[in-house]
């Protein structure tokens, strides 16, 4: 199973599985058959809509495509501070993802289940530190006095640790910091940290030494004659045929985006 964004600015995405034929056909039937039933008893979306929507309500639970996602769901997603607060509608990013529009991310975040975490970045859009402390969609204080805080300016580039594993903070600024899997050509979801420099071999838990790959991605580092050298802000991978490819942080709201 594979996601990914469908080239628009629409927060739309494809999510696209390779079956057995038999089993893709039932799953199409099955979801047809349904869109059908629900458009003779007066529901007045396409049938592709239908579809859509069942195939969200079978998987997650949630009754309609466009609801919020329930907790159990763990996505992230970037946002402007003005487009939060509703001064400006600039697209949000959805990780592993692309843009998701500004009305979509507002509603997302004031979902009951969100936690809010202020990222700083350059004047390139660039992540610099994240902060440590979160905030609830529903806290009752106003957003911008939440805003006006004062943040730990310290980079989590500074902070090296002993354990194995990408965790907490460090952990979430990697996922920020990267928005979609570090291995160039792939911009599908996070779903592991990675050290650049192996942690067998020395390699710190330290956000330099760390990059967020898809779980494909991972695994296919480590396979023989594939090599990665480098630090966070510029990696360099060489594959078994002799090429090399360059891989460097997005800017927090993706490639597209203006500086802030």
């Amino acid at each position: 199973i594979v996601t990914g964004p469908d080239g628009a600015a629409d927060g739309a995405a494809e999510l696209v599985a390779r079956l057995p034929a038999a089993q893709a056909a039932a799953c199409w039937h099955a979801l047809d058959h349904h869109a059908r039933g629900r458009r003779a008893d007066g529901d007045d979306r396409t049938i592709t809509q239908l579809m859509a929507d069942t195939l969200v309500e079978r998987l997650t639970g949630i009754t309609a495509a466009t609801g919020p996602p329930p907790p159990a769901a763990h996505i992230h997603i970037v946002i402007k501070a003005t487009t939060l607060t509703g001064h400006d509608d600039h697209p949000a990013q959805l990780a592993g993802h692309g843009p998701l529009t500004a009305d979509t991310a507002r509603t997302i975040a004031h979902n009951a289940t969100a936690r809010w975490r202020r990222l700083v970045v350059d004047d390139t859009g660039h992540a610099l530190t994240i902060d440590r402390t979160t905030r609830t969609g529903t806290t009752p204080s106003p957003i911008t006095d939440w805003l006006r805080r004062p943040i730990d300016w310290t980079p989590p580039t500074t902070t090296a640790t002993d354990r194995r594993t990408y965790t907490g903070t460090l952990r979430g600024y990697l996922l920020a910091r990267d928005g979609h899997c570090r291995m160039p050509t792939c911009t599908t979801k996070i779903t592991d940290a990675d050290h650049i420099t192996p942690h067998h071999t020395g390699g710190r838990t330290t956000a330099n030494n760390g990059q967020g790959l898809s779980t494909r991605c991972h695994h296919l580092r480590d396979l023989p004659r594939w090599h990665l050298h480098g630090t966070a802000d510029h990696t360099i991978w060489t594959t078994p045929t002799g090429h090399h490819y360059h891989s460097y942080p997005p800017p927090a709201l993706g490639w597209a985006s203006e500086p802030p």
